[in-house]
């Protein structure tokens, strides 16, 4: 999303405040009211982090969708409540911190938060936009054969990360790459190449760094080559 469309969003939403209808994107809302400068001075690194990883996120949802002003504040109310279930929005809305912690009074009353996963991804459930992050994950690994659970299950890893934090979501990618690894066949050996395909879609969405990244790649490699081995191995025994 370019600096001419964020631009015309906003000159788009006053339009709407008036009584028009415009077409916005997720990605254009989030810039709106997200201030990034605000929240590096006023959060923790952690919560900093995890911030930043969500809006890179939603920044790239980009499809814009006609609303009118009621469309809008349901819209940017739902981002809110993604961003605030991480840390407080006044910290980091851009503007008066007192005024935007009582509209947030408000909002938090008006509809529980997000479920907080307990360390685990079966509690996460995916929405619209989600799946459209799953569909683009099985067209792009479509020569690795990503199915769709395992696209579905790389995005949970990835919310768990906003909600539940980083020990969390590893903990819950530490048992699908073994799962993965547990479940190739000597014939197919695609986890060797999956994986790298899995920690590079983590690394982009902010929960690993590059070196994390590589890290991973070369531990469960090490696994899965050990694993490919012993089942050809095997197989050669039984011949």
């Amino acid at each position: 999303m370019g600096i001419l469309a964020d631009m015309r969003a906003a000159k788009d939403v006053l339009r709407i405040k008036k009584g028009g209808i415009a077409a916005l994107s997720i990605s254009q809302i989030t810039n709106l009211i997200i201030n990034l400068p605000d929240a590096k001075k006023n959060l923790p690194d952690d919560q900093f982090e995890r911030v930043h990883s969500l809006f890179k996120e939603l920044r790239k949802c980009s499809t814009p969708v006609k609303m009118d002003f009621e469309g809008y504040i349901d819209t940017a109310v739902k981002i809110i409540r993604r961003f605030d279930a991480i840390a407080p929005y006044e910290k980091y809305s851009g503007g008066n911190e007192l005024e935007t912690s009582l509209m947030m009074e408000d909002i938090r009353q008006s509809s529980p938060p997000p479920k907080q996963s307990a360390g685990t991804i079966d509690a996460i459930s995916l929405d619209n936009e989600d799946m459209k992050y799953v569909n683009y994950i099985v067209q792009n690994g479509s020569n690795l054969r990503i199915s769709q659970n395992e696209a579905e299950t790389i995005v949970k890893i990835i919310t768990l990360y906003h909600t539940a934090g980083k020990t969390a979501s590893l903990t819950a990618f530490d048992s699908f790459a073994l799962s993965t690894i547990q479940n190739d066949t000597l014939f197919r050996a695609y986890s060797i190449m999956k994986i790298p395909f899995f920690t590079s879609l983590l690394h982009t969405n902010g929960v690993l760094s590059e070196q994390e990244s590589s890290d991973l790649n070369t531990k469960y490699g090490d696994i899965s080559s050990q694993r490919l081995k012993a089942l050809a191995t095997e197989k050669q025994e039984n011949l």
